[in-house]
Protein backbone atom coordinates (compact mmCIF):
# COMPACT_ATOMS: atom_id res chain seq x y z
CA UNK A 1 0.00 0.00 0.00
CA UNK A 2 1.09 3.30 -0.72
CA UNK A 3 1.02 5.84 2.13
CA UNK A 4 1.13 9.44 2.44
CA UNK A 5 1.92 10.66 6.10
CA UNK A 6 2.15 14.25 6.88
CA UNK A 7 4.29 15.58 9.18
CA UNK A 8 7.32 13.66 10.75
CA UNK A 9 7.51 13.85 14.69
CA UNK A 10 7.40 11.50 16.81
CA UNK A 11 3.76 9.72 15.72
CA UNK A 12 4.37 9.86 11.94
CA UNK A 13 7.99 8.51 12.30
CA UNK A 14 6.37 5.41 14.47
CA UNK A 15 3.74 4.56 12.27
CA UNK A 16 6.18 5.08 9.18
CA UNK A 17 8.74 3.20 10.27
CA UNK A 18 6.52 -0.33 11.13
CA UNK A 19 4.76 0.17 8.20
CA UNK A 20 8.05 0.45 5.37
CA UNK A 21 9.14 -2.53 7.44
CA UNK A 22 5.97 -4.22 6.75
CA UNK A 23 6.43 -3.53 3.25
CA UNK A 24 4.41 -0.13 2.54
CA UNK A 25 5.33 2.40 0.15
CA UNK A 26 6.03 5.60 2.72
CA UNK A 27 5.36 8.89 0.92
CA UNK A 28 6.14 11.87 3.39
CA UNK A 29 4.80 15.02 2.86
CA UNK A 30 6.79 17.67 4.57
CA UNK A 31 6.85 21.38 4.95
CA UNK A 32 10.75 21.54 4.25
CA UNK A 33 11.64 18.17 2.91
CA UNK A 34 15.36 19.06 1.74
CA UNK A 35 15.88 19.79 5.67
CA UNK A 36 18.98 17.51 6.85
CA UNK A 37 16.74 16.14 9.97
CA UNK A 38 14.72 14.13 7.86
CA UNK A 39 17.40 12.21 6.01
CA UNK A 40 17.19 9.25 8.16
CA UNK A 41 13.12 9.24 7.28
CA UNK A 42 12.42 5.31 6.09
CA UNK A 43 11.75 5.15 2.13
CA UNK A 44 13.30 7.92 -0.31
CA UNK A 45 10.05 9.82 -1.42
CA UNK A 46 10.22 13.37 0.76
CA UNK A 47 7.92 15.79 -0.72
CA UNK A 48 6.19 19.12 0.37
CA UNK A 49 2.58 19.13 1.81
CA UNK A 50 -0.53 18.24 -0.37
CA UNK A 51 2.10 16.97 -3.54
CA UNK A 52 1.26 13.17 -4.69
CA UNK A 53 -1.09 12.71 -2.73
CA UNK A 54 -4.26 11.34 -5.17
CA UNK A 55 -1.61 8.29 -6.12
CA UNK A 56 -1.53 7.59 -2.28
CA UNK A 57 -4.16 4.70 -0.93
CA UNK A 58 -4.37 6.31 2.39
CA UNK A 59 -2.67 9.75 3.52
CA UNK A 60 -2.22 10.01 7.33
CA UNK A 61 -2.48 13.28 9.52
CA UNK A 62 0.32 13.42 11.75
CA UNK A 63 0.64 16.99 12.87
CA UNK A 64 0.46 19.32 16.35
CA UNK A 65 -2.87 20.67 16.37
CA UNK A 66 -1.29 24.53 16.12
CA UNK A 67 -0.44 23.41 12.55
CA UNK A 68 -3.64 21.53 11.57
CA UNK A 69 -4.89 24.79 9.51
CA UNK A 70 -1.42 25.02 7.50
CA UNK A 71 -1.73 21.47 6.90
CA UNK A 72 -4.99 21.06 5.77
CA UNK A 73 -4.83 24.09 3.32
CA UNK A 74 -1.38 22.17 1.61
CA UNK A 75 -3.76 19.34 1.41
CA UNK A 76 -6.70 20.99 -0.20
CA UNK A 77 -10.29 20.92 -0.21
CA UNK A 78 -10.82 19.05 -3.10
CA UNK A 79 -8.76 16.11 -1.91
CA UNK A 80 -11.24 12.77 -1.15
CA UNK A 81 -8.94 10.31 -0.61
CA UNK A 82 -9.03 8.57 2.93
CA UNK A 83 -7.30 10.88 5.27
CA UNK A 84 -6.68 9.15 8.80
CA UNK A 85 -6.95 11.96 11.64
CA UNK A 86 -4.03 10.82 14.08
CA UNK A 87 -3.71 13.97 15.86
CA UNK A 88 -4.95 15.55 19.22
CA UNK A 89 -6.60 18.91 19.68
CA UNK A 90 -4.81 19.99 22.38
CA UNK A 91 -4.84 23.84 23.23
CA UNK A 92 -2.05 26.25 23.82
CA UNK A 93 -2.22 26.09 27.41
CA UNK A 94 -1.57 22.54 27.36
CA UNK A 95 -4.72 21.86 29.88
CA UNK A 96 -7.57 20.34 28.08
CA UNK A 97 -8.79 20.36 24.29
CA UNK A 98 -9.75 22.59 21.47
CA UNK A 99 -12.07 21.77 19.01
CA UNK A 100 -12.14 25.24 17.22
CA UNK A 101 -15.90 25.01 17.94
CA UNK A 102 -16.56 21.47 16.58
CA UNK A 103 -17.90 18.33 18.24
CA UNK A 104 -14.18 17.07 17.51
CA UNK A 105 -11.28 17.81 16.09
CA UNK A 106 -11.86 15.13 13.27
CA UNK A 107 -15.19 17.01 12.56
CA UNK A 108 -13.02 20.38 12.35
CA UNK A 109 -10.60 18.83 10.03
CA UNK A 110 -13.96 17.51 8.08
CA UNK A 111 -15.43 20.98 7.69
CA UNK A 112 -11.94 22.30 6.15
CA UNK A 113 -11.96 18.48 3.96
CA UNK A 114 -15.36 18.46 3.01
CA UNK A 115 -14.93 15.71 0.44
CA UNK A 116 -12.31 13.45 2.56
CA UNK A 117 -12.86 10.13 3.73
CA UNK A 118 -11.61 11.06 7.44
CA UNK A 119 -10.87 8.10 10.03
CA UNK A 120 -9.73 9.00 13.34
CA UNK A 121 -7.10 6.64 14.23
CA UNK A 122 -3.97 6.30 15.88
CA UNK A 123 -4.46 9.04 18.06
CA UNK A 124 -4.64 7.58 21.52
CA UNK A 125 -2.33 5.31 22.45
CA UNK A 126 1.71 6.65 22.79
CA UNK A 127 4.14 6.61 19.57
CA UNK A 128 6.51 4.40 21.87
CA UNK A 129 3.55 1.99 21.89
CA UNK A 130 3.33 2.76 17.72
CA UNK A 131 6.74 1.93 17.33
CA UNK A 132 6.50 -1.31 19.42
CA UNK A 133 3.47 -2.62 20.39
CA UNK A 134 4.57 -5.76 21.99
CA UNK A 135 3.70 -6.22 25.93
CA UNK A 136 3.68 -9.15 27.85
CA UNK A 137 -0.42 -9.11 28.83
CA UNK A 138 -1.91 -9.02 25.56
CA UNK A 139 -2.33 -6.59 22.75
CA UNK A 140 -2.56 -2.79 22.62
CA UNK A 141 -6.06 -1.76 22.23
CA UNK A 142 -6.73 0.44 18.74
CA UNK A 143 -10.09 2.05 17.87
CA UNK A 144 -10.56 3.34 14.22
CA UNK A 145 -13.72 5.66 14.26
CA UNK A 146 -15.24 6.35 10.44
CA UNK A 147 -18.36 6.90 8.83
CA UNK A 148 -17.36 5.15 5.88
CA UNK A 149 -17.48 1.40 6.36
CA UNK A 150 -14.63 0.82 3.46
CA UNK A 151 -11.94 3.56 4.63
CA UNK A 152 -12.42 1.82 8.42
CA UNK A 153 -11.76 -1.32 6.66
CA UNK A 154 -8.45 -0.44 4.85
CA UNK A 155 -7.39 1.44 8.15
CA UNK A 156 -7.82 -1.27 10.33
CA UNK A 157 -5.56 -3.14 8.63
CA UNK A 158 -3.07 -0.78 8.96
CA UNK A 159 -3.40 -0.75 12.49
CA UNK A 160 -3.22 -4.51 12.38
CA UNK A 161 -0.02 -4.70 10.63
CA UNK A 162 1.17 -2.30 13.62
CA UNK A 163 0.21 -5.31 16.05
CA UNK A 164 -2.59 -3.67 17.71
CA UNK A 165 -6.06 -5.20 18.61
CA UNK A 166 -7.95 -2.99 16.49
CA UNK A 167 -11.60 -2.09 16.98
CA UNK A 168 -14.23 -0.27 14.62
CA UNK A 169 -16.42 2.11 16.38
CA UNK A 170 -18.94 2.81 13.67
CA UNK A 171 -19.85 7.06 13.66
CA UNK A 172 -17.40 9.70 13.27
CA UNK A 173 -19.47 11.17 16.07
CA UNK A 174 -17.44 9.02 18.27
CA UNK A 175 -14.06 10.86 17.43
CA UNK A 176 -14.85 12.84 20.27
CA UNK A 177 -14.30 9.92 22.87
CA UNK A 178 -10.91 8.82 20.90
CA UNK A 179 -9.83 12.24 21.58
CA UNK A 180 -10.84 12.39 25.37
CA UNK A 181 -9.32 8.97 25.58
CA UNK A 182 -5.81 10.18 24.16
CA UNK A 183 -5.97 13.22 26.79
CA UNK A 184 -6.39 10.62 29.31
CA UNK A 185 -3.02 9.05 28.43
CA UNK A 186 -1.44 12.13 27.86
CA UNK A 187 -2.48 13.32 31.52
CA UNK A 188 -1.37 9.67 32.51
CA UNK A 189 2.04 9.64 30.77
CA UNK A 190 3.61 13.28 31.28
CA UNK A 191 1.45 14.94 33.82
CA UNK A 192 0.96 12.11 36.35
CA UNK A 193 4.48 10.68 35.37
CA UNK A 194 3.40 7.09 34.21
CA UNK A 195 5.85 7.58 31.09
CA UNK A 196 4.95 5.85 27.33
CA UNK A 197 5.47 2.54 28.16
CA UNK A 198 1.57 1.59 29.08
CA UNK A 199 -1.36 1.01 27.23
CA UNK A 200 -5.10 0.24 27.24
CA UNK A 201 -6.30 -3.32 25.59
CA UNK A 202 -9.81 -4.77 25.49
CA UNK A 203 -10.82 -7.72 27.51
CA UNK A 204 -13.14 -10.53 26.57
CA UNK A 205 -14.70 -13.03 27.59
Amino acid sequence: MRIAIVGAGNVGRALGGVWHRAGHEIVWNLRNPDDPKYADLPGEKRKTVGSGLTKSDVTVLAVPWSAIDDACAGIGENFGGILVDATNPINESFDGLDRRGAHSGAQYIKQLLPRARVVKAFNHTTASNMANADYPGGKVLSLVCANDEVAASVVRQLSDDLGFDTVVVRGLEHARQLEELAWLVITLAIKQGHGTDFAFSLLRR
